[in-house]
């Protein structure tokens, strides 16, 4: 259950990331 929760946090950042690299060229 525990490398779950980190896998899940650790995908969530992926997808802040790439949200953001998104935001830097839509900007």
């Amino acid at each position: 259950m525990g490398s779950m929760k980190v896998k899940k946090v650790r995908k969530e950042k992926m997808n802040y990331e790439l949200t953001g690299e998104e935001r830097r060229f839509t900007t």
